[in-house]
């Protein structure tokens, strides 16, 4: 008797690595509809690039987003095989009939108080509504509004003209006392806890995929520090000459939109020696490591070098001044880049509205 034995393979793939792909299509109302094209897949996290959006993990999700620009969508998509994620602009733009008025308006505040600048077309509404989000309304033109408390209020204006009306829909901050948290690196009793202020852990989780192993954060020093009677600094070191690729500052900044501020710190480095610090505006928080360095997210940069220095190794005062525009919340980041092994110092960091 002669048996056979038949024996069949297959490849595995359960463990491929996932591929993240989407396609999309807008309409006039700012409505995107996602179709997921990703592969070896189980999980999907989508940003939407919107301030305030979260976090989606929808497979084909819908998103409406609530002004006209150009965004950028995020996905991961996570697998047996890993995390892979891509980014595609999307631009989107509610179309409104002519005629119909489309209401627009500058903040500007005052601790509490706050003025509310009408720049609606007067050609389009003759009839303005505001709601603050607090219990009260106003039917002035541009009214001026003081809150009660410190905080983030809904704010709704309605302009009506002879055909039709539109609705705006935004979220206004206000506070007694505007502060970057741990400005002087001296308010926990830990030295290196002093830099959690200034960390966004998930960003650092993400960016070791994309810029290898490192620990991202600032170290917190006490040998060089500019606060009188304070102990410490933040510490940003070299980027090509250490086993720790980048380091960086980060700290989201609640702010009210359509507003001016600027951020005032003290530097020191080294002069002659290659010294190059970066400061950024990014206009949203941000998790995703490929958001770094991309120009449709920042709203405002500056470059100190040499040039922007002192001939010695001493701390200089430092701004950057910025426009919100529609965010109401803000990333401030900086990071450094030498050409030789050196290192750089930054306290005492102020924010003010303008």
């Amino acid at each position: 008797m002669i048996s056979l034995l038949l024996v069949s393979s297959c490849e595995d793939d359960s463990e491929a690595a996932p591929e993240a792909s989407f396609t999309f299509i807008t309409d006039d109302d700012r409505v995107v509809t996602i179709t997921n094209t990703s592969i070896n897949a189980e999980q999907y996290y989508w940003n939407f690039g919107e301030v305030g959006s979260a976090i989606s993990e929808e497979e084909s999700p819908t998103f409406t987003y609530a002004s006209d620009g150009t965004f950028k969508i995020a996905l991961s998509a996570v697998g047996l095989g890993g995390v892979h994620q891509i980014v595609q602009d999307v631009t989107v733009e509610e179309i409104i009939p002519p005629g119909i008025p489309v209401p627009k308006y500058k903040l500007i505040t005052d601790n509490l108080s706050s003025n509310f600048e009408n720049l609606t077309n007067l050609n389009d509404a003759d009839t303005f509504t505001w709601d603050f989000g607090d219990g009260n309304q106003s039917s002035d033109a541009s009214p001026t509004h003081s809150y009660a408390d410190a905080g983030r209020y809904e704010v709704t204006f309605t302009a009506a003209g002879p055909l039709g009306s539109s609705v705006l829909v935004d979220s206004v901050f206000v506070s007694k006392e505007l502060k970057i948290n741990n400005g002087t690196w001296d308010d926990e009793p830990v030295k290196n806890d002093n830099r959690i202020a200034w960390r966004n852990t998930a960003l650092e989780k993400l960016a070791d995929g994309v810029f290898g192993d490192s620990d991202y954060y600032a170290k917190a020093t006490s040998s060089n520090n500019h606060t009188v009677g304070g102990s410490y600094a933040a510490n940003l070191t070299t980027n090509n000459s250490s086993s720790k690729p980048r380091r960086w500052l980060y700290q989201d900044i609640i702010v009210s939109p359509n507003a001016s501020y600027t951020i005032t710190f003290w530097m020191k480095q080294k002069p002659d020696a290659g010294c190059a610090t970066y400061a950024n505006i990014y206009e949203d928080h941000f998790d995703a490591p490929e958001f770094i360095d991309v120009s449709e997210k920042i709203i405002a940069s500056q470059t100190y070098d040499d040039a922007t220095g002192s001939s010695t190794a001493e701390w200089i005062e430092q701004q950057i001044t910025f426009e919100t525009g529609s965010s109401s919340e803000i990333v401030f980041f900086m990071t450094n880049d030498f050409t030789a092994s050196e290192q750089a110092y930054y306290d005492d960091f102020t924010i003010v509205k303008n």
